[in-house]
């Protein structure tokens, strides 16, 4: 065939990374795709009763931003249970399989028929390439065939490491209807250049030489990576291809090292994406949670994963666990993001290898950490913040000093979060320790934050908010600082202080392995100051809009480093003319300004 005469056969093939394939069902999947425990008719009136249901939500939506109705409008749900018990009596059809209404209490009945010996699932019938750069987006049917498998065979194929030979033998061994429609897929990945071939392996190699053995790396959102010795396993793999939903290059599959083993958490669609599972390797084992932890429903892990190619599916129960040479990663009970909804099957998941032991657990903070934490060896280092020092006015802040008076909710988020963690270190000994960042900046950071808010103005010649009047007094941290003193701080878990007394409790530390340190430049900085630091790097003068304080904001902060200092062994230093310095030379590189 042409395509396989037109690549080098002894050429390596990979997916560019600005390129991915989405497989396409026939009929929208709808709130309720790949569900097990409840029969596809009963789904199919769910689905439709959804969509009839639309209007009325987008209507209560309208209202909202339209600011017709209030966003706390405590009537809003209640109407919209009606309509919903409108539509359900309207359609004879519908209330066959669903029941609903307003009980005699008040309260809104919603029912439908549940068979655990049923599923509900999606089967695709065509696919799309996309093409991030040229926002391109390339349809092939299948004709109706049941091929999604095959295609996702394929694709796992295109990883870097098989040659064209390779290739061309998995498309002429798949089956003539496969066949045809892979080849047309290669095709196309091929004339839209979407396909690259090199004459070298994949550059998965060089992550072995980069990791050390035991490391935990994060690959964004909720992604993680683990390496035992030369194996490494994922954990919910959520990849963007490049450029597909942001300007900056992020990882994609083909960048990353085959995985000894794919675990999932639980079934919300940025944990178990199909867009990144379409495109891994089909003999890699998926670790998935167990059917025997539902209660009626369950996600259907095995029929979407079998139809997107794979053919090793492994259910693990909570206390079930995965063996590797010289350990294994235990299944344990979820607490991660809605930690109350529990109704479908979840895991988190803790690594145990060889005396090192790490807790995977989904999107969840210090108020997560100790419950599932069932071995001995997991620490928690946790993001706190200056902020939790609200009302106080005695300077430097300590972590010694009472801080029960915050002046924004987000401060006494911290502070619940703080509190939190000091329970589980408490209850279960899990070593926890809060860092309080004192007010971050650097490359790399937050568009939102002032620095960058007051760079980009500066350079377009409009005028910058200065509160307080620029009076404001900030004890700015470079983030390489910041950095720095969570690696020390890894390595220095917490440790009961001996010498803590309930008589007159340190607030600081506790007689549970509970530490808190500050991780601040001990430098406080007037605003003004700070802006004519940046001043100077720009070359450009700011435009200068003086405003009063804003609620919530306090006056100033500074750092008492102290305690950091004694046992980690480091204090931050980075003087802001330093730290602005580089900071605009990063901006004006990656803005091109």
């Amino acid at each position: 065939m042409k395509i396989w005469d037109s690549l080098p056969k002894k050429h390596y093939l990979s997916l560019a990374p600005w390129a991915w394939v989405q497989l396409e069902s026939a009929d929208p999947p709808g709130p309720f795709p790949f569900i097990a425990g409840v029969a596809p008719e009963v789904v199919a009136s769910l689905h439709e009763a959804h969509g009839l249901l639309a209007s009325a939500i987008d209507t209560a939506i309208s209202d909202v931003f339209s600011r017709r109705a209030p966003l706390d409008d405590p009537d809003r749900q209640r109407r919209l249970e009606d309509a919903y018990a409108e539509v359900i009596s309207a359609r004879p059809d519908l209330q066959q399989h669903i029941r609903c209404g307003r009980k005699p209490d008040g309260t809104f009945q919603w029912e439908f028929p549940t068979d655990s010996t049923k599923s509900a699932t999606v089967t695709n019938a065509g696919l799309r390439i996309f093409h991030s750069v040229k926002r391109q987006a390339i349809p092939i049917g299948f004709d109706q065939r049941q091929l999604g498998p095959a295609v996702g065979k394929i694709l796992g194929f295109l990883d870097g490491t098989h040659q064209t030979e390779e290739v061309k033998t998995v498309v002429a061994t798949s089956g003539r209807d496969s066949e045809r429609l892979l080849t047309r897929l290669i095709e196309s990945l091929h004339q839209h250049e979407c396909l690259v071939s090199s004459s070298t392996s994949s550059v998965r190699s060089h992550w072995l030489e980069t990791l050390h053995d035991q490391d935990m790396i994060h690959l964004g959102h909720a992604a993680l990576l683990y390496r035992q010795r030369d194996h490494l396993l994922w954990f919910d793999p959520w990849l963007l291809p490049w450029f597909a939903e942001s300007s900056v290059p992020s990882l994609w599959g083909s960048l990353l090292p085959k995985p000894a083993a794919v675990f999932l958490t639980h079934d919300h669609d940025d944990h178990v994406d199909p867009r990144t599972l379409l495109h891994l390797p089909k003999d890699t084992p998926i670790i998935v949670p167990s059917r025997r932890n539902r209660r009626t429903l369950s996600y259907d892990y095995l029929s979407l994963l079998r139809e997107l190619g794979f053919g090793h599916v492994i259910e693990l129960a909570h206390g079930d666990s995965w063996a590797f040479d010289g350990g294994a990663v235990y299944a344990v009970p979820f607490y991660g993001e809605d930690p109350c909804d529990l109704e479908m099957p979840r895991n988190c998941y803790l690594i145990v290898d060889r005396g090192y032991n790490v807790l995977v657990h989904a999107d969840s903070g210090p108020t997560n950490s100790g419950r599932s934490a069932l071995k001995d060896g997991v620490i928690q280092v946790y993001a706190s913040s200056s902020s939790v020092y609200g009302g106080n006015t005695q300077m430097p802040f300590s972590i010694h000093d009472n801080v029960d008076h915050p002046v924004s909710l987000y401060a006494a988020s911290k502070k619940a979060n703080e509190l939190m963690a000091h329970c589980y270190a408490h209850l279960y000994r899990v070593p926890c320790t809060g860092l309080r960042f004192f007010t971050v900046y650097g490359p790399w950071g937050r568009p939102d934050m002032a620095l960058f808010i007051f760079t980009k103005a500066i350079l377009e010649g409009k005028p910058i908010e200065v509160y307080n009047h620029g009076k404001m007094r900030r004890d700015f941290t470079y983030i390489d600082d910041i950095v720095e003193g969570v690696i020390r701080t890894l390595d220095h878990p917490a440790t009961p202080n001996q010498a803590w007394s309930g008589d007159k409790p340190d607030p600081g530390t506790s007689s549970a392995p509970a530490r808190i340190y500050n991780i601040g430049n001990h430098q406080p900085v007037e605003l003004l100051h700070f802006i004519e630091v940046l001043e100077q790097a720009l070359g450009k003068k700011a435009v200068k809009n003086l405003l009063p304080i804003q609620p919530g904001d306090v006056p100033a902060t500074f750092a008492d480093v102290e305690d950091l200092t004694r046992d980690v062994g480091f204090a931050p230093a980075t003087p802001i003319e330093e730290g602005i310095s580089r900071f605009v030379r990063w901006y004006r590189e990656f803005y091109k300004k």
